[in-house]
């Protein structure tokens, strides 16, 4: 039996790792909070306190499975807002990196606590974007979380590769290019004076 874990499988890209998966025939877990379904599992990243114990608890017994391979997908992700920093008030900077750096650092970060001692071969990849490697104009917040995701995916690596289990966490960054989503829409939309490229 094989399990996939994905954050933001509601939609866009994140619907399609999980459409993928499941036509495999791997045990799937779907982590959003407009998700639907048997395998999803209400998340808000923007208020993880709600929800995390209860995933942490639904981790542990995902882990009393004997897994031949188990894949954990870091999708989930929020542009908005689409704005120069400055006219951006504090609530709404606090609101875009919880959801795109904090949550998603605390919800991997509990997954490799229950999945590390198992032995399983467990791979985590991040979803990230060019947004890492280049600062946009009126996406500073995106850009600031996504590169922080990168490099928080590095020094994972290089915990899991030290670590005393079994069979080492593989930790890998995919940037998968422009994607009709959704979020493609939303930049779309923007107004010209805050996104200007």
């Amino acid at each position: 039996m094989k399990l996939a874990i994905v954050t933001g499988g509601s939609r866009g890209l994140g619907k399609a790792l999980v459409e993928h998966y499941e036509g495999q025939g791997w045990t799937m877990l779907e982590l959003s909070r407009s998700g639907k379904g048997a395998h999803n599992f209400p998340l808000d990243l923007t208020d993880p306190d709600a929800t995390l114990p209860e995933l942490e608890k639904r981790f542990q017994t995902l882990a009393e499975t004997a897994w031949e391979r188990v894949v954990f997908i870091n999708n989930a992700g929020q542009l908005t807002p689409i704005a120069p920093v400055y006219k951006l008030n504090d609530a709404q900077i606090e609101h875009n990196l919880a959801a795109n750096l904090v949550s998603a650092i605390r919800v991997i970060a509990a997954f490799v606590r229950v999945f590390r001692p198992t032995g399983y071969p467990v791979t985590i990849a991040n979803i990230s974007s060019g947004a890492a490697l280049k600062g946009y104009a009126g996406w500073p917040l995106y850009c600031a979380a996504k590169a922080g995701m990168e490099n928080f995916m590095r020094s994972l690596a290089a915990e899991c590769v030290a670590a005393d289990s079994a069979v080492p966490i593989t930790c890998i960054n995919i940037e998968p290019g422009v994607v009709d989503t959704a979020m493609q829409a939303e930049i779309r939309s923007a107004q010209p004076e805050h996104f200007p490229e």
